[in-house]
């Protein structure tokens, strides 16, 4: 007979506390990035925006045909896939007629771009309508207009003093940037978004997804920057306002953004605006 003794049995793996971990991990890293086919960051930057508004991903999910022709469809399929990896934007290039994939190209041009194409229930998430008013010199009113509009143009006559307020009527909290860095002609974009499944922040940059050190959060409370192109911003609740889906046929997400200009130095000297409501 052997004098070894019979080695420790080993003590069974809880398949509990492993299935928990798991799911803590999927919490943790729950968000994934965009492949960059060449210089498509400006695109890549939008799509993460859209991916991470809730009322824009959820009108896309429950209002796709199966048309593979359509914005819509290819967003769903989008979408999915960024729920679980990293994925490439092959398709959604395609459907946009984006052929030279190396051409860096404006970020709010192809944000408006997507939501004249999808759905227009999808699209009235971030639709809103601007009034036109003509006076005469005397101040008389001589004509009235509406009209739709996604993005709106706020010139900033002198971005440097700090001492003027540009009001819009209504309360409104940061949920998304869209940052520039480089020239005119070239550059690259990236995108902070606050979650609304734990409220933090993320940096989506491509293919990496982190986030943000605590400086660049409490800079942009500051709202000063000299990278930001795009401010997205979701309209606050009021305790005498309407409930949720009331919110969502009369407004809810409010985008600034700086438009390029050809005479312009700097990308900041305007910006874009949208709202809906």
């Amino acid at each position: 007979m052997s004098s070894k003794e019979n080695p420790p049995k080993k003590k069974g793996c809880d398949k509990g506390i492993v299935k928990r971990f798991k799911m803590r991990l999927d919490l943790i890293f729950d968000y994934n990035g965009l492949v960059n086919q060449g210089a498509t960051c400006y695109l890549n930057s939008v799509l993460q925006v859209l991916f991470m508004t809730k009322d824009f991903r959820e009108a896309v999910e429950s209002h796709c045909g199966q048309d593979r022709k359509t914005a819509d469809f290819h967003l769903k399929s989008l979408f999915e896939a960024l729920k679980t990896s990293e994925t490439h934007t092959k398709d959604i290039l395609s459907i946009l007629g984006i052929g030279n994939v190396y051409e860096q190209r404006d970020a709010a041009e192809y944000f408006e771009n997507i939501l004249c194409m999808v759905n227009p229930y999808v699209s009235q998430i971030f639709k809103g309508h601007l009034r036109h008013t003509m006076r005469c010199s005397e101040g008389h009113v001589t004509s009235v207009e509406t009209g739709p509009f996604w993005t709106l143009p706020l010139s900033i006559e002198n971005p440097s003093d700090s001492n003027k307020t540009y009001s819009v009527n209504c309360d409104y909290e940061l949920y998304a940037v869209v940052d520039h860095v480089g020239s005119l002609r070239g550059g690259h974009y990236t995108a902070r978004i606050k979650s609304y499944d734990d409220h933090n922040w993320y940096v989506f940059d491509d293919s990496y997804v982190r986030q943000p050190n605590p400086q660049s959060i409490s800079h942009m409370n500051n709202e000063r920057s000299q990278s930001v192109y795009l401010l997205m911003y979701k309209k606050s609740r009021a305790p005498d306002q309407p409930g949720e889906e009331e919110i969502k046929k009369r407004g809810g997400i409010k985008v600034y953004g700086r438009g390029m200009e050809e005479n312009r130095r700097r990308i900041e000297e305007n910006k874009r605006g949208m709202e809906y409501n």
